[in-house]
């Protein structure tokens, strides 16, 4: 999937954007679907394996580390949990599983947003908005000026775990 382009509206062809508006919303609905479903996969699998990990660690402390002088307790079999490697891994998987379904999410709002403006550019057509007795504006020129202007780029602001 292409979101910087799937959102893009062609203001020359309205007519061809809204017929594409709607199998454009239902792949992207489809791609949310799928990814709450891959994020219910994840999230079951982690639960699991962090219940593996806990059963193992209250069966043999010893063979995890824990030191014999160290009563097992919840925040001891938490802290040694959170230490081991197949914890790291499972939880690594789920926190992508969240990740890829929050851009699915806000794929649909992007398109859901092209919609809201496809209507908007309609309506203003409809109302000769684009009409004038100067020359009229070009506003695919207009829009495509502002698409080569130089962005500023959001940096990720989260640490992988």
């Amino acid at each position: 999937m292409n979101y910087e382009k799937d959102v893009k509206i062609d203001p020359d062809a309205l007519d061809i954007e809204c017929l594409n508006q709607p199998s454009l919303m239902f792949r992207y609905a489809k791609y949310e679907a799928q990814g709450k479903r891959a994020l219910d996969m994840a999230e079951l699998a982690f639960e699991i394996e962090k219940a593996k990990i806990e059963t193992e660690i209250r069966k043999d402390p010893h063979k995890h580390g824990i030191p014999e002088t160290i009563k097992i307790t919840e925040a001891v079999i938490r802290n040694t949990l959170i230490q081991t490697e197949e914890f790291q891994i499972a939880n690594t998987t789920l926190l992508n599983a969240r990740e890829d379904h929050a851009f699915a999410r806000a794929g649909v709002k992007a398109i859901d947003a092209r919609k809201s403006a496809l209507e908007t550019l309609v309506k203003l057509h409809g109302q000769s908005y684009f009409a004038g007795p100067s020359i009229p504006r070009d506003l695919a020129e207009e829009w495509q000026k502002k698409e080569t202007e130089p962005k500023v780029r959001m940096k990720r602001t989260t640490k992988p775990e």
